[in-house]
């Protein structure tokens, strides 16, 4: 026990393990993170092929100040107001003003493309090589395919209807329309339907005869959301007035032409907006250049009559300068209130713009109510005289500037130039911006690690199985062996029929030597033994007690002992298939019955010292057979005739034999298999061996693989010396 005990080392110390186990169980993992990283990079690999590319035009606007328009009249920055904001452009720029009229110069509501296979159907068009020429595979797209249409007209009802094409030889082709009618036409040539209203002429097709293409007229406002769904306008940097805009497609001649035609289409709706606002201030000012014209006359006629009147009137300088800066005043306001009726028509009393109109306006009549207070001490005929002279010289300034402002707007009506500039043109670039095959694939390589690394961290965290001889110990089992995992002995289990026994097919195996251990050990643990007898059992079937049980016997028999092997289990017994004895031959249950002697039951092995002993026929009451007092004898008798005793018991949680047979026996041995059997498994068959009294005098841990240790090394120097083999 000593011996066996000074092989196991203590546990890692807590401080070590939470690193020290994750580093190992990544390490035992690997092949699943490999296989995981492989498999989702393939994945990503075909995802990346298979999408379609997609091509990004960009384009170049300035928003220029609206007084850069005219750079000659200066009374014309006043008529077009502040720089429009950025945000107000963007939502022009989008909407189906600017958008619909780029769908409708692009047609680009009529689609046609070929038909692709369902999954990998676009990767199919990109192999280096021709595919079998199937017939399953000829309507679909392999490469080249191109079709370009001059017209399409559809019925309303025919609307986001597939309209399927099929190429013929000679450049001829068939068309299934939607109401299954099936039409005939040729490249170039015009093919219609007067009854439905449907015609088409396609300028260009290239694909072999079988190939099928899409072709669809979608709704107006269906492509103008495709269009705007992939436009971006966003301004660079803030109130810099540049606007930048990208448009992605499916090739990058689309992008280029789309974007191109919405920024050209932007411009010039700009320029027809500008042309308009003056046109409408234009109509404005020529409707009051009548009035103002009568207003000047008026004034005349009346300062000459009363001058007429007076003879003479001597104006003083002081009265001079007065009369000029009222005019002046006047003249000025009366601008202001020209103005104001146009902003009237444009922007609200709230505007910026209006406001400040309406500041300046107040701040000139405060002006003009100044001077004329001082007015009031003069002579009532130079008031007279001011007043008619200053009501004179505002009507002619305010008639001339209609003038100059009716000018004006003639100009800019007729001009071309709008508040907005193209910087760029739009242009796309040869190399498509999507997919990113090298950013696909990275990141399905560390999904895919991800995904691996998850999995070996789950599925160790859902294992409860007993790992190392040290867990076995903490429940206040010492572990007699360890025995290693025998792949030879998996085969063979898998095996319905005969077995073959480790220890006699493969002496060298590390299994095998981890067997001569336990008999090293298990010799000085029966030192003190009432029995010579040992039961072996597990908590649960599939731990492998039958096949500890077996080598063990041969191994035992081998060093030179008498050893006597006994299928305990009259349940399910199974050892029978080791030494080639029929299910049905008698054993214990025939013993115990009394309808076998002993030595009738009792087959002799082909490994000297050794007789076995089977199950005999299933009895109903197994239970009640081993209770008898029959079964001690048995036992008492067999340990006078051998030097060891193996009774291989059924597992303890499924049935009470185990228990029953314990009792009569020396030593009681619990197999556990490694990383299958649960430690609260273990610690419910100690809690029912207690109630009966019974105590386990160790353990053998079973199945032990040294790749999927975490944590543990007391098994390395094991292995390293059972596995150390002279050269031949």
């Amino acid at each position: 026990m000593s011996q066996q005990n000074s092989r196991t080392q203590a546990p890692v110390a807590d401080d070590e393990i939470d690193l020290l186990q994750l580093m190992k169980s990544l390490w035992a993992g690997k092949w699943t993170i490999l296989g995981c990283t492989l498999l989702i990079g393939c994945i990503g690999t075909i995802v990346a092929l298979n999408t379609p590319p997609t091509y990004q035009a960009d384009a170049l606007l300035q928003l220029e100040d609206n007084k850069a328009n005219l750079s000659v009249p200066t009374a014309l920055t006043e008529l077009s107001g502040e720089v429009p904001q950025s945000t107000t452009e963007i939502e022009i720029l989008k909407s189906r003003l600017v958008i619909g009229q780029a769908v409708s110069n692009l047609n680009l509501d009529w689609q046609a493309g070929p038909t692709f296979a369902p999954g990998l159907g676009y990767l199919l068009t990109r192999l280096p090589f021709e595919l079998p020429d199937y017939e399953f595979l000829r309507p679909y797209a392999t490469g080249g395919e191109k079709l370009r249409l001059d017209l399409l007209r559809v019925p309303p009802e025919w609307l986001d209807e597939d309209i399927w094409l099929k190429v013929l030889p000679d450049q001829t082709f068939s068309l299934s329309l939607p109401n299954d009618q099936e039409l005939q036409g040729t490249v170039g040539e015009i093919v219609s339907d007067t009854e439905h209203d449907f015609a088409i002429r396609v300028g260009e097709m290239e694909g072999d005869a079988g190939k099928v293409f899409k072709v669809s007229q979608i709704p107006e406002s269906k492509a103008v959301a495709n269009v705007r769904s992939n436009l971006s306008v966003s301004e660079k940097g803030r109130n810099s007035g540049i606007l930048e805009l990208r448009f992605t497609a499916g090739s990058h001649e689309t992008a280029q032409s789309t974007l191109h035609a919405i920024s050209q289409t932007y411009v010039a709706q700009n320029v027809r907006r500008s042309a308009a606002e003056a046109q409408k201030s234009l109509e404005f000012v020529e409707s009051q250049l009548p009035i103002a014209r009568k207003k000047v006359e008026a004034a005349e006629d009346e300062l000459n009559r009363f001058k007429q009147s007076e003879a003479t009137v001597d104006l003083g300088l002081e009265t001079e300068t007065l009369l000029t800066q009222i005019s002046l005043l006047d003249n000025e306001l009366r601008r202001l209130q020209v103005e104001e009726l146009e902003l009237k028509e444009r922007y609200t009393p709230n505007h910026p713009v209006y406001a400040q109109l309406l500041d300046n306006k107040n701040l000139i009549q405060q002006r003009i109510e100044q001077l004329r207070e001082e007015t009031v001490d003069l002579p009532q005929i130079q008031r007279d005289v001011i007043a008619l002279t200053r009501a004179l010289e505002v009507d002619q300034d305010s008639y001339l500037q209609m003038l100059r402002r009716a000018q004006e707007l003639r100009v800019l009506q007729a001009s071309s130039l709008g508040h907005i500039r193209i910087v760029d043109q739009a242009q796309s670039k040869s190399l498509p911006v999507a997919p990113r095959k090298s950013r696909v694939l990275g990141l399905a390589l560390i999904l895919g690690i991800v995904i691996g690394t998850a999995i070996v961290l789950l599925r160790n965290a859902l294992r409860r199985g007993v790992r190392s001889s040290a867990q076995l110990e903490e429940v206040g089992l010492p572990v007699f062996a360890t025995i290693n995992r025998s792949k030879i002995e998996e085969r063979a289990g898998r095996s319905k029929g005969a077995r073959s026994i480790l220890a006699i097919s493969d002496p060298t195996d590390l299994a095998v030597e981890a067997f001569r251990s336990l008999r090293t050990s298990l010799h000085f643990g029966m030192l003190d033994a009432s029995s010579k007898s040992v039961a072996i059992t597990s908590p649960a079937p599939t731990a492998g007690k039958s096949f500890i049980s077996t080598n063990f016997a041969v191994v035992a028999a081998q060093s030179g002992q008498r050893v006597c092997l006994i299928d305990g289990d009259m349940r399910r017994g199974r050892l029978y298939k080791f030494f080639g004895a029929k299910k049905n031959d008698a054993g214990l249950a025939d013993i115990l019955a009394g309808d076998t002697p002993l030595e009738d039951a009792k087959v002799a092995t082909k490994v000297d010292g050794l007789e076995f002993i089977p199950c005999g026929k299933y009895p109903p009451n197994p239970a009640d057979l081993l209770a008898r007092p029959d079964f001690k004898d048995l036992l008492k008798d067999l340990n006078s005739q051998f030097d060891l005793v193996i009774v291989d018991c059924p597992p303890v949680l499924a049935v009470t034999d185990a228990s029953i047979i314990a009792q009569h026996t020396g030593v009681s041995l619990l197999v556990a298999r490694f990383d299958e059997t649960p430690v609260g498994e273990v610690e419910a068959v100690l809690r029912t061996f207690e109630n009966d009294g019974l105590s386990f005098t160790g353990a053998i841990l079973n199945g032990f693989d040294p790749k999927k240790l975490i944590g543990g090394r007391e098994y390395s120097f094991q292995n390293y010396r059972y596995d150390y083999k002279s050269r031949e």
